[in-house]
């Protein structure tokens, strides 16, 4: 998995999937309190050695976010799941120089925090203000690290946005939309145009240039409805029909180039608002098959067609790819935990077959015993 991953002054914050790791960020004054073997750090000022308790700081702060009730545990080097948030660091880091202050502050203070879900604006927000009651952050890296978890979801919408029919529909009215104001700009000039030429004419006189840019301002007018009329037949036919084959195949690859668990999650609720009902709308003869299930908009599970079924088990597939391949060992410990946590979201674990007399999928039941070689199967053959 990547993360998201942000340098601070007094710490450097990670977060994916649920898990934020703190590293506390240890200067040369750190090396004083190790050779005195004093508490806290301690820093050299006129009238001698003065101890400042930012390792009590510290401590306390982890201990408030302990206390958080969405807080689940503490992730330690032995686990076989803690590769998934050193790994996650270094790939969420966007140069060189702070993946090399990650490295020079893993041997120094630092926590892996796992929360039962995943957190929202509002959880974070408490933590960094926990954070920074501790003089741990200032409130301008609060804010900084709140805009940059709110981007990093809203980057991968807008993207999801572009490849499927409500981006295709959304640009094709923005560039309706501009075509009318090019050509009511053009028909003022048209009318300009013919004003003076018909001034003109009535003295008797002609003016070619400007005769010549009105027949250019007709023409580009001409050809400016041309195009805005091709553009409003095509809004017409894909809000008539819609491509949702088309649609499913692009939001399968999307979710296959995404290895954060958080941002997978966000997407499917993203793709439960309205404006993606065509997804799940059945026609023709999909309206006489009761073949698939799916979540639909309120979170209710009920017949869906088969483009939506298979979007929901790509997700499955996708998240539990994530934790099995990032994990230092995939265990049916690591499969049993992890799936526990990960029911909370109804898509993860229900078969996506209607009639079925399981309360879970094959792909759910194979992650939780941890059969690594059944995964990377049906993983193949849903991203072949």
């Amino acid at each position: 998995m990547s993360a998201l991953t942000i340098e601070f002054a007094e710490v450097i914050l990670s977060y994916t999937s649920g898990v934020m790791s703190i590293y506390r960020k240890c200067g040369p004054e750190h090396l004083i309190e190790n050779e005195c073997g004093e508490g806290g750090d301690m820093v050299m000022v006129s009238e001698g050695l003065v101890i400042v308790d930012k390792e009590v700081n510290y401590a306390h702060a982890i201990a408030e976010v302990e206390k958080m009730s969405n807080f689940d545990r503490f992730i330690y080097y032995n686990n076989d799941d803690v590769s998934l948030y050193h790994t996650a660091d270094r790939h969420g880091s966007d140069v060189a120089r702070l993946s090399q202050a990650l490295d020079s502050h893993d041997s120094g203070k630092h926590h892996h925090l796992k929360f039962h879900s995943l957190l929202t604006h509002d959880g974070l927000q408490l933590l960094l203000t926990i954070l920074s009651y501790y003089q741990l952050m200032s409130a301008d890296e609060s804010t900084t690290f709140l805009r940059a978890f709110d981007a990093r979801y809203e980057t991968h919408r807008a993207q999801l946005d572009r490849v499927t029919r409500a981006g295709v529909t959304n640009e094709l009215r923005k560039q309706i939309d501009i075509l009318e104001r090019v050509c009511i700009e053009a028909r003022g000039i048209l009318k300009q145009c013919a004003a003076e030429i018909e001034v003109i004419e009535r003295v008797g006189a002609r003016d070619l240039m400007l005769e010549e840019k009105e027949r250019r301002q007709e023409a580009n007018i001409q050809k400016i409805s041309e195009e805005r009329l091709t553009k409003e037949r095509l809004l017409e036919i894909i809000l008539a029909q819609g491509d949702k084959a088309s649609d499913m195949r692009s939001i399968v690859q999307l979710i296959r180039s995404i290895s954060d668990n958080d941002i997978l999650v966000n997407l499917h609720q993203y793709l439960l608002e309205k404006k993606f009902d065509y997804l799940r709308l059945k026609l023709g003869l999909e309206i006489f098959s009761n073949r698939w299930q799916g979540l639909n908009r309120n979170g209710g599970i009920e017949d869906t067609t088969y483009c939506w079924a298979v979007i929901e088990k790509a997700f499955t597939l996708q998240i539990a790819h994530n934790v099995q391949a990032g994990s230092r060992q995939f265990t049916a410990a690591v499969g049993d935990r992890y799936s526990q946590q990960l029911a909370q979201y109804r898509f993860f674990a229900k078969p996506h077959r209607s009639g079925s007399t399981k309360e879970t999928s094959r792909v759910f039941d194979a992650f939780a015993r941890g059969d690594g070689a059944n995964l990377d199967e049906k993983y193949r053959k849903m991203f072949k």
